[in-house]
């Protein structure tokens, strides 16, 4: 209903001052790279090293799926809003999640 709205909450997401606050607020690692970098020298050396790998990798495009990919990318979309909104343990979630994926398979 409120597209520029929406493009500003979403942009207030990136900002440094709020990505700066995800690690001590959620202990979550931040999702810019600016952020990551500022973070690294104050992280606990396995941290670091998963920062180092997050900064150095070249990850190409996302994975894309041949059969149902509005599904599937569905199934995945909902697992992380579940995850950032719920207190339900992650390998529940992802087992939740890869559920649904093959179901999706078997029925393509």
């Amino acid at each position: 209903k409120h597209p520029e709205e929406s493009l500003y909450f979403c942009r207030c997401f990136v900002e440094d001052d709020v990505q700066d606050l995800v690690w001590p607020a959620f202990g979550r690692m931040p999702s810019t790279r600016s952020a990551l970098e500022r973070l690294r020298p104050k992280a606990e050396e396995a941290n670091q090293m998963f920062i180092d790998l997050l900064l150095d990798a070249d990850l190409g495009v996302l994975p894309q799926w041949r059969k149902e990919p509005s599904r599937l990318w569905t199934a995945y979309n909902d697992m992380i809003t579940k995850l950032l909104t719920t207190e339900l343990p992650i390998t529940q979630l992802m087992d939740e999640a890869q559920a649904i994926a093959d179901q999706v398979m078997q029925e393509a």
